[in-house]
Parts: structure tokens; sequence; C-alpha cells
């Protein structure tokens, strides 16, 4: 199997041998893309966790001005619904590159199947 960041293989012993890719500039640009995507998600969501502890009403930090926390807190909300979308258009897309692949009969490379990996991602 193959993800964003390592290739797998397994032998009939059940053991698994992984690798990461050789060169990162050799990669197809999707992965790239998808890779930069992951990692925008991971920040936003860091940024949106941040955002609403801070505004929570409960949170010494801030005061107690209730507006202000009310905005943080809606911040919050916006940096989570960036997350979510970068994570699903990533998610889509890398699943839309092999299903693709996985069709064309002229395509000479190893074809893949969508695994659970893409599943967990499409729920998250």
């Amino acid at each position: 199997f193959e993800n964003l960041w390592m290739s797998c293989a397994d032998d009939s012993t059940g053991t698994f041998n992984c690798w990461d890719f050789q060169s990162m500039l050799a990669l197809p640009g999707y992965i790239q893309a998808c890779r930069a995507l992951m990692i925008t998600s991971i920040v936003l969501g860091t940024f949106g966790l941040m955002a609403t502890l801070v505004g929570m009403q409960c949170s010494k930090i801030g005061g107690e001005n209730y507006i202000m926390k009310g905005r943080i807190v809606g911040a919050g909300g916006v940096f989570f619904i960036l997350q979510g979308l970068c994570t699903m258009i990533a998610v889509s897309w890398y699943a839309f590159n092999i299903t693709q692949e996985f069709f064309d009969p002229l395509y000479q490379g190893i074809k893949y199947e969508i695994g659970e990996g893409l599943y967990i991602g499409w729920s998250s």
C-alpha cells in the first residue's frame, strides 16, 4: 500500500516493510498538493483549538469580555470549517486519482485501490 508519506509492502509472513519516497520532487503534483493541504489542515485545526479554548466562558484568558470571547470562538469555528474543507479536498482528490489510475487501461504503474485510510479521512 501507499499513502501520502511512505510506501509499504507486506510479505507472506505478515511483515511490513515501509520506506519513504526517494525524493519529494519526484512525486506527482497531486500528492505534493495533498500533503500541503493536510499540513494546512493540521495548522488550521491547531489554531481553531487554541481559539475555542481561549474563547470559552470559563477561561480566565481575555478577562470577562464575553463579546470578545464570542468573536474568538466564532473565529475558532471558522478555522475548524476551513480545516474540514482542506481535509475533504485532499482526501477526495487523492481518491479521485487512485480511481482514475485504477480504471485507466493505458496506465502502466501499480494500480491501487481505495483503502481504510481514505474512509477514515472522509469520516473526519
